[in-house]
């Protein structure tokens, strides 16, 4: 008998879930715990941890991880109501040995008749939990929105590092005052003083957000492979503390009667490493399952990119239609000698921002403009806007009316600004599109094509009755997008005679884009701005910058555009400027350090094209300066190393490059592990001086020093 008790003592601790009490639950794999909490009116996360670093230390005891909406009638105009498990008649819980199954009975609000019943599993694989949610047994009741998961309470202490990868992968470290929880792009301010939201609505951006502490990153990802529409909400609603939250939307939106399933389980998984590793895991659940831009695979395998793609390292902007400018543009090619791209606005005989998506007629003198600098080698790239209809004065609009638009549910179009609306890619649009663009290249014959604002701006929710996909969510937006811009590009470069890419604003990889407009979000962030989309997305697609301005070259030696180049191209980015700031290039010293890095980039082409982003060798001793860099009319100052380093794997050799942003020679000493930078640990690796040719040597352990010259650019490859 007593065996038989010891036996069973031991069964049950080496469970690797147990009930700790009536209402607690514990999942636990290898290093990693998770506790549930479940009462009659509550169902939340009560604790997150691996080994032990802990993400929730305070937890919110009213919170509940589902929250599900719905229309009580038919008509879209009609009331919400919020349900969660306190509306439930009953419980049951199901829990084997990696996970728990909970399904909540007859959910209702007072005064419904009927109610349908609610899902909720989460399941243990190695360091993961694996979620899903689905409604069923619903016979009255439009399904509006499913918020799950809802974490809450996420521990954020100053200095953990948080990434939230909208637009160009931001990075923040400061969480005791939410005033330095810097987004400027996506926040926006609540009621209570210090609580700021950030917010994107799929597809843009990546999936993935990540909170890195103590060596050890909590990363949350839909892994929705279809993308259907999501909100995708962070909010540090108090210092120091942060909600998850995803806000999911079915393909029929509160029509009656329609179940839910929720599209592919959310990933919740605790990673060994920091944000760097975050982006790893992504980048191979990307490439695993051929999502968005790694569908096609690498660049260098792929044949459906011209040659100059793969070539070009320098984009010029062309914003202001000035056909004068095409003599600066040739001067800016000859002097560097090297291949170059100009993306090419208000090339049209309408005001910018007016008459979307309506560009022809091109304006005669844009014309021989854009046939002149092409004839001096240089590329050409039209803008368009793809995401906004003009209903005052686009002829398109005239001809399909509201067949090309976005209705809300109140049968309203959806304003970007006033009297220009939201597109919505289904029939009407992708002709009337298919038609202006095959028209344009037959007029200016361009090299690539620019589709504004798609990348970075999220769809948005379609009520029109006239257009064929499922009324509110679903899958339709990306699919329908990626669609278009599948059969335009086949058009385009039938009629080209060569591929033609595409581009647009943002780093989202949802999209089937091969051009990324990486748009700095300034503040903390600058020195972060696109890094987090090349280690996802480097090798499988380009990133430009952004543009720049004469602040940035009034400085005495050009101080932030020397600041603001190097940064980018350290991170992946090709670099950008406008033609009306050629004169600046002529100015201080700006123009020595950029041609000594274009001559770089021309060396090592190969690795910064087809090679993959790996982590940065850490720079131990250096020079510090407080460069000056320029946003949205206020400067900024950045106290920084003055050399800026990149590393890119490629065929199983590693190139390290070092930037020196200073006009005077620099001492430095940098060190890095085998493993970082892609290598296999080895007893001794190989260094030679790539780029200006120089020695090889043997080095048992990756440390060294080194002396850059004045704006000296150099590279090393270890192997």
């Amino acid at each position: 008998m007593k065996r038989i008790f010891l036996l069973t003592v031991l069964l049950f601790l080496f469970l690797n879930i147990s009930c700790i009490n009536a209402n607690e639950y514990v999942l636990k794999s290898n290093d990693i715990r998770l506790k549930f909490e479940l009462t009659k009116s509550n169902f939340y996360l009560k604790s997150l941890s691996r080994d032990n670093t802990e993400f929730i230390k305070e937890p919110n005891r009213n919170s509940n991880l589902w929250v599900i909406t719905v229309k009580r009638d038919k008509n879209y105009d009609g009331p919400l109501f919020e349900l969660n498990p306190s509306k439930a008649t009953a419980f049951k819980v199901n829990k084997t040995n990696k996970s728990i199954e909970i399904t909540w009975y007859d959910v209702r609000d007072a005064g419904m008749s009927t109610g349908f019943d609610v899902t909720c599993s989460i399941k243990l694989e190695k360091d993961s939990a694996y979620w899903d949610i689905s409604i069923t047994d619903n016979k009255d009741f439009g399904i509006w929105s499913v918020a799950y998961p809802n974490i809450t309470n996420i521990d954020a202490q100053d200095g953990d590092q948080f990434i939230w990868p909208a637009r160009c992968g931001n990075l923040c470290e400061k969480f005791s005052d939410p005033r330095g929880f810097r987004f400027p792009l996506f926040q926006s301010k609540n009621r209570e003083t210090y609580t700021k939201t950030l917010w994107y609505l799929t597809p843009i951006g990546h999936q993935f957000v990540s909170l890195s502490k103590n060596n050890t990153t909590l990363y949350l990802c839909p892994e929705d492979v279809e993308v259907h529409q999501f909100t995708n909400h962070c909010t540090l609603y108090e210092p120091n503390k942060l909600n998850y939250l995803i806000t999911n939307y079915p393909g029929h939106m509160a029509e009656a009667g329609y179940e839910y399933k929720q599209a592919h389980p959310f990933n919740l998984t605790l990673l060994k490493g920091d944000y760097y590793d975050a982006c790893k895991y992504y980048r191979k659940w990307g490439i695993k399952n051929k999502y968005g831009c790694f569908a096609k695979g690498p660049i260098e395998s792929r044949e459906d990119l011209p040659g100059w793609y793969k070539e070009n390292p320098v984009w010029l902007t062309w914003h202001w239609g000035n056909p004068k400018a095409v003599d600066d543009f040739i001067k800016i090619k000859e002097k560097y000698d090297v291949p170059m791209a100009c993306h090419v606005y208000q090339y049209s005989i309408f005001p910018f921002d007016t008459h979307y998506p309506n560009y022809l007629p091109v304006k005669e003198e844009m014309k021989e403009a854009l046939r002149k600098m092409q004839n001096a080698g240089i590329k050409i790239m039209p803008y368009t806007n793809g995401f906004v209809i003009d209903t005052e004065l686009s002829d398109a609009y005239e001809k399909y009316g509201d067949a090309l638009i976005n209705l809300d549910e109140y049968g309203k179009p959806r304003e970007m600004w006033p009297k220009n609306v939201y597109d919505c890619p289904d029939e009407a649009y992708s002709k009337h599109i298919m038609e202006e663009m095959t028209n344009l290249m037959k007029e200016i014959n361009f090299d690539a094509l620019y589709f504004d604002q798609v990348g970075n701006t999220g769809s948005k929710v379609c009520f029109n009755p006239l257009h064929k996909h499922p009324m509110g969510g679903g899958d339709h937006y990306l699919s329908d997008y990626n669609k278009l811009l599948g059969e335009l590009r086949k058009e385009l470069s039938k009629i080209k005679g060569e591929p033609v890419p595409f581009g647009t604003e943002g780093e989202t990889d949802a999209f089937d884009f091969d051009l990324w407009l990486t748009i700095f979000p300034g503040g903390d962030s600058l020195q972060e701005g696109g890094e987090v989309h090349s280690l996802v997305c480097s090798g499988y697609g380009v990133q430009h910058g952004q543009c720049y301005t004469p602040p940035e070259f009034d400085f005495e030696n050009n101080d932030p555009a020397i600041y603001k180049c190097a940064t980018e191209w350290t991170n992946g980015i090709q670099p950008i400027w406008l033609e009306a700031y050629w004169n600046f290039l002529e100015r201080g010293r700006f123009d020595d350090f950029l041609y000594n890095l274009l001559k770089c980039r021309d060396a090592i082409r190969d690795y910064n094209c087809f090679g993959e982003m790996v982590r940065k060798v850490k720079i131990i001793d250096c020079p510090k300066k407080s460069f000056r860099w320029y946003h949205n009319a206020e400067i900024f100052y950045e106290d920084s190393q003055v050399v800026k380093t990149m590393s890119y794997n490629y065929k199983g050799k590693t190139c390290v490059v070092f930037v020196n942003m200073v006009n005077e020679p620099v001492n430095m000493t940098w060190e890095s592990k085998g493993s970082d930078l892609g290598l296999k640990n080895k007893s001794s690796y190989t260094i030679s001086k790539f780029y200006p040719k120089g020695e090889t040597k043997t080095l048992n352990k990756l440390t060294e020093t080194i002396t850059l010259d004045s704006f000296e650019t150099c590279a090393y490859i270890i192997e």
